[in-house]
């Protein structure tokens, strides 16, 4: 993915009989900042250019014809909402390789797709996501594991920006690390004040939920 950083993007863009203005090929592919609105042609500024996917805000963002020339349809969102680019790899369980991994928020979902080749995470995956929200994160297999890792980042987040990632255990964990960090909570998470590297565990759901380190 092609990610405009928080302190680059477009600005002073003019169309002429411009009814094509973009295309994707897939949800991943980019995240394009529109610093004055310009770019997107709503005067929004700050707002964002992306593929559309099932997992952003319908309320904070709009399918663009102008940007639905490929085979994923374009959408703007608004400046409410940041996009950060995830990728991970190097899961402790063989297995796991070569599975989609199912992202679920309380818009939708989408499966991202393991590929050898990667800007960031070879023979890994990526995603780009919203922020300020909860993702469920299972890969697409019927294995039941507990002691699991893998190695995570993301990518352009900016001031304020969180979120958490909730994976169901077969069991509990002897023991439980985020980043390197062991720094157990026992009310849920809260984004807005915890410190990333926070995480809760469920003893009867077996849920764990995460605050991922590197999202400040």
């Amino acid at each position: 993915a092609v990610v405009s950083t928080q302190s680059t993007g477009f600005k002073g863009i003019t169309y002429f009989n411009s009814p094509v203005r973009g295309k994707f090929t897939w949800e991943f592919e980019v995240i394009l900042r529109d610093l004055d609105g310009t770019l997107s042609g709503t005067n929004i500024p700050y707002s964002t250019v992306t593929p559309n996917m099932e997992i952003l805000d319908k309320t904070s963002c709009q399918t663009s014809d102008e940007w639905s020339h490929g085979a994923v349809a374009g959408a703007v969102y608004d400046a409410k909402t940041n996009l950060v680019r995830l990728g991970w790899n190097q899961p402790s369980i063989s297995e796991l390789l070569f599975k989609e991994v199912i992202l679920t928020n309380s818009h939708g979902n989408v499966s991202v797709p393991y590929k050898f080749i990667r800007m960031t995470h070879k023979e890994g995956w990526m995603a780009t996501v919203p922020t300020g929200t909860t993702y469920s994160m299972k890969w697409d297999t019927d294995l039941q594991f507990t002691n699991a890792s893998f190695k995570m980042s993301a990518y352009y987040p900016k001031e304020g920006d969180y979120l958490i990632l909730e994976q169901t255990l077969a069991d509990k964990p002897d023991y439980i690390t985020v980043g390197g960090s062991s720094n157990k909570k026992l009310s849920p998470i809260d984004g807005a004040t915890d410190d990333p590297g926070t995480f809760t565990f469920d003893d009867e759901t077996k849920k764990l939920s995460q605050y991922p380190k590197g999202m400040r």
